[in-house]
Order: C-alpha cells, then structure tokens, then sequence
C-alpha cells in the first residue's frame, strides 16, 4: 500500500493514444428477411473501410421475435402479469446458434460443429467471473442457472423452469428446497420483460416515462404488445410478443476471435445454422405442469428457450407466470414470427459489428515494423455422440481413430430421451430443461480418457472431489485457479455435484515433437445414476494460420 501511494505521488501519467480514430461499421446479413435455413453475414464493406478491424471486440446483433397464442375455455381473466417474465432463453444468446462455420478470405477457419451452443456453455461458465455477469451476463443473455432447483417430473422429466414460487411437487404437502426458484432464468425472464405496459402488467406506470414505442426505437428487449379477449366467464385468444434483441459477442462463439490480431483487408463470412423454434402445450386443471410437446425447430437440434408457465388452478406464484385452461403455442424466430409474418422486430436483419481502428502513422508504422506476420493458434471443435447406456452400465468407447495437436476433451451427460419422463424428448429439446446450457446431473465414475492407449489421468476417477479438483477447477480459468484473489469460473463444488457435471480432461501437455501427430481418443467410464444416458463428446484441437497484418492475407 505504501509503495502505492508513493508511486502513485511521484509518477507523472501521460495518456496518448497509438489511435487518430475508432469507428464502429455494421453490416446487414444476406438473407433478405429469409430465415428458414442459414443466416449469412459477409464482412466485405468493413474490409473497405481503410483502417484496422479489431474482430475481438465484434458481436452479432441477432432480432428475435417471441409470440406466444391461445384459445382457452374460460377460468379467468387473463393480464398481462400472466405472462410478464414468464420465459426467457436459456442460458446464452448462443443457444440460438446450433452450428457455425467461418471464412477467411474464402477459406474455412472454423469447421461447422452440431451443439456449438452446448461447448460454447462450458467455455462461458468456467472461465467468466462475477464481474462478468455484472459488466456483461444481461446483454449477451448469461445468468447460469442456479444448480439446485432442478428436480424430476413424471412427464416432463428433468426441469428446473420455476421463475417464480412454484406449487409443491406431487405428493409434497409444502413447498421444498428441492424444487426452488431458478435465479439465472428470473434474471433473464426479467430483462426480456422490461417495461412491461398497461393495466395488469405490474410496470409501476414506467410507460408514462418510456413508452412502448420508444423502446421499439431503441431496440430494447421488451414486451411490445399484448392483447386479450378473456373476461370473466366467457372464453378468449391470446396474442402476446416480446422483440428480443440477442447479443452474441464474436469471441464468445469461436476462439479464433480472442486470438485475432486487428487486420486490414481481410473479409470473413460466417454461415449460421439457428435453433428457432416453435413449442406446442396444454393448460388443464390439476395438471401440475403444461403438457410441452416436441418442440420444432428450424435449422437445428436445441430447443434455445424455457418456458415457466403454471396452471392457474395449482398455481401459488407470486406475480405472472399462470396461464387459463387451454391450447398454446410459443415460437421464438429471428426478425418475424412463424405464426404471424405481421409480428415482426423493428430491427429487420441480423448485423454484424465491428470497430474499425486508424493507426497515428508512427504507432502504424511501429506495428507493421514489430509484427508485419503474425501467427495465430487457435482451438476448434470436433463434437461425436453415444447413446443408450443403461443404468449402472460400463461404457468403453473410441471416439476418434486419430485427431492432431489435441488439446482438451469435454464429455456432457445428458438423460436419454426414452428415460427423460414419459413425455420422452431429449433434454436439449426440453422448453422446461436448462439442458444444452447445463448438463443433466448424471454422475460418471471409473472415467479415464485415453490417448492413443495411454490413460490421461493416473488412475480412474471414481468420486467427485476427483473429478472436480483435478480437471475442472482449472479448465479455462485465470492462473488455472491457483491464485488466490486472482480467479474466474462459476462452477464450485456445489455447482458441480448438483448440476453442472462436465467432465473434463486437458490435453495439451505434450513434447514438441508431438506437434502434428495424430492420435487416437478414447474414453471409459460407468454410468452411476438410475437412468439411461447419452453422451455427447467434444475434442478441441489447435489450428494455426499466419497472416500478412498490412494486407490481411493468409500466408500458407
């Protein structure tokens, strides 16, 4: 402290920046207000815009619209406080995202990967901090789910959907610990539903400040419009929409975005595979829980939201959140709903942004003289599946015959869907699961990963402590979480033993001469939990590609 204050006395600070100009440039998607497949975004005008793009402070501005219908017989009246934050995505914009590949200078850089959302999940949650969250989780969507309120529903299977007080689980004469409040997904139902307009909508009259209108011009995620039929006794439709405005920051999606140094002339192209979706579901009395069925969804295998809705007649929630008897339907698609072409965001194309620097000539001619090449490593992802292992059972698997330069290799457990309730549908595609965000808590142990033969841990691991203090506690984490008062990851013990079970193995210790050499991945383990499951493996592997920095040209 002392030396601190000294320094602080007798130094004299002079800030000047190596910048004449910082510019932000966006550019509109190629799709033409088509998005049933593929979202297209080519970087060609910002490679025209005569200075440095500087990729790693880049995102994607993705207008999503959420328009919930409904005919209902009639057992109430129907506000709009039975729908404010009564859904929201799951953890992360990028569970929009199933898939990506990218192009340099019409070069692939980064390979198209199925479940890109699910590893992109890991990497967030274990190597972001608190300060994070506060600083950046509502504007790319990211408030992890609180690990203890999942529990098991006969028909639903695992869920941990309850935004507000819910009802005691069957059989249950109280409300329990065992089925608690989620914090992350009433966080992100909250922000979706800021202002929430008119009578009924709890908004503490914040239109008469801000009007609806307003926040549709400044592209804000809200409730924009709300209409019902329902009055008392007789029966009504429902048409309820939320503009979303989605976030997705460039190195949140690929690592290559970290790693990039600022370039002129280069162009990228991203190809993007999306998980819009539309979700199906019942309201009867004394259900418990709506009947969800098998979500459909566009261009991808993730169900990217969860929905909280609860019965108005086993409802005990505080606020929103119930819905009368009846048949709904929930879609969540990019610029305009699938049920309504009319319901459409105010922001009419996805963009793409990026800042463009120009140099101070000497700092430029500094820069190009320190590094005019610059060699950028990088991980990518191969993801493989295996599926039906049984209660109890060993599984011993080959995931790849030979992969280069491997560098970590991640396993998600997820319930199969024969064994996820007796609604049977995959925890990924579960509008009442965390899951594709989280993993199911499915407990493996006797795990080893295998490379080329050889056993990557010492011996198998067999309990938690094991699992968790040797691998995970450091994958992705500042100083590898040795430094005290110094740490990132959101994932502790608790985390870990209730929901957040990766597993996790770093591969990367190797000699140099190792560089390049292929190798075979293999894992085992046993199944500890009373369910069928499903695994889903990825492999990081590093890649490299020198760049001419002045040109933006790849030098092979």
């Amino acid at each position: 402290m002392d030396n601190l204050v000294f320094e602080e006395s007798v130094n004299t600070e002079v800030e000047q920046s190596e910048f004449i100009e910082k510019k932000w440039v966006y550019v509109n998607d190629n799709n033409s207000q088509n998005y049933s497949s593929q979202i297209v975004l080519d970087s060609t005008p910002l490679a025209n815009a005569g200075g440095y793009v500087n990729w790693s402070e880049g995102y994607i501005m993705m207008p999503l619209v959420a328009h919930l219908t409904g005919s209902s017989i009639a057992t109430g009246v129907m506000t709009q406080s039975n729908v404010k934050a009564s859904w929201a995505l799951k953890c992360g914009y990028w569970q929009m995202l199933n898939s990506m590949s990218i192009e340099f200078n019409n070069q692939t850089i980064v390979q198209q990967t199925p479940f890109l959302n699910v590893f992109r999940s890991f990497k967030a949650i274990t190597s972001m901090s608190e300060d994070d969250l506060i600083n950046h989780g509502d504007e790319i969507g990211f408030q992890p789910d609180s690990a203890e309120s999942w529990d098991y529903d006969d028909l639903e299977g695992v869920r941990n959907n309850a935004i507000y007080v819910p009802t005691a689980p069957t059989g249950a004469t109280t409300t329990s610990d065992d089925h608690a409040i989620n914090e992350g997904l009433l966080k992100r139902a909250k922000f979706l539903s800021t202002g929430v307009i008119g009578a009924g909508g709890s908004s503490r009259n914040k239109e008469e400040v801000v009007s609806n209108a307003d926040r549709s011009a400044l592209y804000q995620s809200h409730l924009r419009d709300f209409t019902s039929t329902w009055t008392t006794g007789t029966d009504g439709v429902l048409n309820a929409r939320w503009d979303v405005y989605a976030k997705l920051r460039l190195k949140d999606l690929a690592e290559y975005f970290e790693k990039c140094p600022m370039l002129k002339g280069s162009t990228m192209r991203f190809l993007i595979n999306t998980n819009q979706v539309s979700v199906g579901f019942a309201v009867a009395g004394g259900a418990g829980v709506p009947t969800y069925a098998t979500p459909s969804v566009l261009g991808g295998n993730t169900c990217p939201l969860q929905l909280g809705f609860r019965p108005v007649e086993t409802a005990t929630a505080v606020g929103g959140c119930v819905l009368n008897n009846g048949d709904y339907v929930f879609s969540l698609d990019i610029v305009k709903s699938r049920q309504d072409a009319s319901k459409q965001s105010a922001l009419t194309s996805c963009r793409l942004y990026a800042p463009v620097y120009r140099f101070n000539p000497m700092a430029e001619q500094r820069y190009l003289s320190l590094s005019p090449t610059k060699k950028v490593e990088y991980n990518d992802i191969f993801q493989y599946q295996f599926t039906s292992i049984g209660a109890g059972d060993t599984f011993n698997f080959l995931v790849s015959n030979g992969i280069a330069n491997i560098q970590s290799v991640l396993v998600v457990p997820f319930i199969s869907a024969s064994a996820n309730g007796t609604g049977t549908k995959k925890g990924v595609l579960s509008p009442s699961s965390s899951a594709g965000a989280t993993p199911d808590p499915i407990p493996l142990t006797n795990f080893n990963i295998l490379l080329s033969g050889v056993n990557l841990f010492l011996n198998n691991e067999d309990y938690d402590f094991e699992a968790f203090t040797h691998q995970l506690q450091s994958a992705n984490q500042l100083n590898g979480n040795l430094t005290t008062g110094l740490t990132s990851g959101l994932i502790g013990r608790k985390e870990f033993q209730e929901l957040y079970r990766y597993y996790y193995g770093n591969c990367s210790r190797s000699l140099p001469s190792e560089e390049g050499i292929s190798k075979s991945v293999q894992i085992v383990g046993k199944n500890a939990s009373a369910k069928i499951v499903d695994l889903m493996v990825f492999v990081e592997f590093k890649r490299s590609m020198t760049i001419d920095i002045s040109t933006g040209a790849r030098i092979e």
